[in-house]
C-alpha cells in the first residue's frame, strides 16, 4: 500500500508546479507583431569543405583559370586539388585551405587563387637564390696590398716564427 499513496502525492506535487494558465488582456493583443531580418536560405546537406571549394572555383573561373583540369582527390579528411601548372591545394574538413608547395602567404583563400603566380615568384626567388650560391668567387687579393688589423693569437704566432728564424741563423 505504501506505493499507491505515493502516486496520489506525486500527482498534487506535480499539479502545484504546473503554471495556471493567465488571461490575456486586449492590450496584448492589439501590439505591432516584430518584424525579423530574412536571413539568406543555407544550403542544407553541403559541407564547409564543399562550400570552400565551390567558392573556390568560382573566383578560378572569374580569374579566368581553365577548370577541365582540375581533379578532386580524397586524402583522409582532406580534399586535394590539383590542376597542371598549379600548385596542391589542400582543404580541410571545417573549410580551411593550405598550399603545402607555397612557403608563406598572409591570408590563404587569396592565396589559393592566385598560387600560379605566387608558386611562380617563388620559384625565382629561388632560382636567384641558388644562382648567387653557384656563382664564381672572387679573387682574392694578396695579403701585402690589404693590411688587416691582426688578431693577438696571429700576431704572437708570427713573433714566435721571426724568433725561431733567428735563432736558427745564429746556429747556423
Amino acid at each position: 500500500m505504501p506505493k499507491a499513496e505515493k502516486a496520489p502525492k506525486k500527482a498534487a506535487v506535480e499539479a502545484v508546479k504546473q503554471p495556471t494558465p493567465t488571461a490575456t488582456t486586449t492590450q496584448e493583443t492589439t501590439t505591432q507583431p516584430k518584424t525579423e531580418t530574412v536571413k539568406p536560405p543555407i544550403a542544407q546537406g553541403v559541407s564547409k569543405q564543399q562550400q570552400t571549394i565551390n567558392r573556390l572555383r568560382e573566383a578560378w573561373t572569374q580569374r579566368g583559370v581553365s577548370l577541365e583540369a582540375l581533379t578532386e582527390t580524397q586524402d583522409g579528411k582532406y580534399i586535394m586539388l590539383t590542376m597542371p601548372n598549379f600548385p596542391t591545394v589542400r582543404v580541410g574538413s571545417s573549410g580551411g585551405l593550405d598550399l603545402p608547395t607555397i612557403k608563406s602567404y598572409a591570408k590563404a583563400f587569396e592565396a589559393a587563387v592566385e598560387a600560379d603566380k605566387l608558386l611562380a615568384k617563388q620559384r625565382e626567388r629561388e632560382a636567384k637564390k641558388s644562382a648567387a650560391t653557384t656563382a664564381p668567387a672572387k679573387p682574392v687579393e694578396s695579403k701585402a696590398t690589404t693590411p688587416k688589423a691582426e688578431s693577438t693569437t696571429t700576431k704572437k704566432q708570427r713573433v714566435a716564427k721571426e724568433i725561431e728564424q733567428k735563432l736558427q741563423q745564429a746556429s747556423a
